[in-house]
């Protein structure tokens, strides 16, 4: 079995975590300052509450929208559990997309029906 170098470096006992393929995006309408305010908060609730599976990754804001950011093996699944932390914060998701972490093709998750590509400014 041939062990990576930054496998070999690992605790012993220490959980094997594969590395993440995708970036999973959550898109939000922005208005003023206080939409910003929402998505630290939601931001610091996602960090706190997601699983070591998936990272959070930070944030843009402009141009009227904000996204944030997370790395994630499983798009789908993150976005599910992301959804519970969107809905006490206030905010709505007016867009979700996830990409290889290398690709610049986003593949839509949300709205679930739209077919329109995805695009992240």
């Amino acid at each position: 079995m041939k062990i990576s170098a930054s496998e070999s470096h690992r605790a012993f006992g220490e959980e094997y975590s594969p590395p993440l393929k995708y970036q999973l995006v959550l898109q939000f309408q922005a208005a003023d300052i206080h939409d910003y305010d929402r998505m630290i908060a939601l931001e610091d609730a996602l960090i706190a509450s997601l699983p070591s599976s998936s990272i959070v990754d930070g944030h843009d804001f402009g141009s009227g929208e904000m996204n944030l950011f997370i790395h994630t093996n499983a798009p789908e699944a993150t976005l599910k559990q992301c959804l519970p932390a969107i809905r006490a914060s206030d905010l709505v998701l007016s867009a979700s997309a996830y990409r290889l972490l290398n690709g610049d093709n986003y593949n839509r998750l949300w709205p679930p029906d739209d077919i329109a590509p995805s695009r992240v400014i």
